[in-house]
């Protein structure tokens, strides 16, 4: 396998493993989630920056990959929770069901029907601006400057705006620079990795391990860090450098290499699943959804079905309904 296969392979495995995490971690309800959240989300940022190509062309190709994908699961999964899952859970009194219709076209609040959905058009805004400045700053150097101020300006200040997009917009800018920074370099990376014995790169992931037993819970979804922005920009980084490093040891799992590859399809589809899937279980177990989610096996059990439950949509829509993720 030649070096751009093996750069791709492990950078598809790199999203699978993500993509498993993100499932879990917005099922888990423990010490695991809040370790997930330091940098599940940055790493598809960050991978994001990788193969970004400046240039005019730019802004119609991200439209159709993200946006059009953005409406079109908002616009399936907005109706089943309004008309079908409202019927079976209960909101609080005075909750304005209604109101997440306006918000899928500015979000101003988490949305209750599929939470993950402001990834797409926070991804879409960054790449944009990112786009935009890398046609005016031509220096690499000025770039990786204004990345580093940037982080420092995120610690300093957050926007005060009820826009759920800008705020994560300014929180997502340094990740999806850092992986247009390491971009170029990746080739390289890949070159010094392939000559590191095995047993060298296990102990590469210590520090994925450490931060677990270390002061954590940062989250992109809040654009609110208890730890302190720079402290959080650097755990991220240093994690999915470790699952980087990971990934290229798993080149050969076909199976997390096809997950890489659909992660579109299950980070949009898989909110409004696990919560039918939560709820068989609990109803199952004889626990409360509350007591399931605190339970590890329990939980690693429901990301499971719920991955395996979108594995024949993921296919359908590879092979019939292609124009869902923007591809016409």
């Amino acid at each position: 396998m030649g070096i751009e296969k093996n750069r791709l392979a492990a950078i598809d495995i790199l999203k699978g493993i993500g993509i498993v995490l993100v499932v879990l971690g917005h099922t888990v309800h423990n010490e695991l989630n809040a370790w997930i959240y330091t940098f599940h989300m940055p790493l598809f940022f960050i991978v994001a920056g990788l193969f970004l190509k400046p240039g005019n062309d730019v802004y119609l190709k991200r439209l159709k990959s993200m946006l059009i994908p953005y409406f079109i699961f908002a616009f399936i999964t907005y109706p089943y929770w309004r008309f079908v899952e409202m019927r079976f859970r209960p909101l609080p009194d005075g909750f304005d069901a209604n109101a997440h219709f306006f918000d899928i076209f500015w979000q101003t609040n988490e949305f209750m029907f599929n939470a993950v959905l402001w990834f797409l058009p926070c991804l879409f805004i960054t790449i944009v601006l990112l786009n935009f400045i890398l046609t005016i700053v031509k220096n690499r150097y000025a770039i990786i400057c204004l990345c580093l101020a940037w982080i420092v300006a995120a610690t300093l200040y957050i926007p005060d705006t009820q826009s759920y997009w800008i705020k994560e917009t300014w929180v997502a800018f340094p990740f999806v620079t850092i992986g247009w920074i390491l971009g170029n370099s990746l080739s390289r990376i890949e070159n010094k990795l392939t000559t590191i014995p095995w047993y060298f790169k296990i102990i590469a992931l210590i520090p994925l391990i450490a931060v677990f037993f270390i002061p954590h819970g940062g989250s992109m979804m809040t654009a609110e860090c208890p730890i302190g922005y720079v402290y959080f920009f650097a755990l991220a980084f240093v994690c999915v450098t470790a699952v980087y490093i990971l990934s290229t040891m798993l080149t050969s799992q076909k199976w997390l290499s096809w997950l890489g590859r659909n992660t579109l399809v299950i980070m949009c589809l898989h909110e409004p699943l696990k919560r039918i899937v939560i709820k068989v279980f609990s109803t199952l177990t004889h626990q409360s959804t509350d007591e399931l989610r605190e339970s590890v096996i329990l939980s690693i059990l429901v990301t499971a079905v719920v991955i395996l439950a979108l594995v024949p949509v993921c296919k359908l829509i590879n092979k019939r309904m292609q124009w869902i993720l923007g591809r016409f």
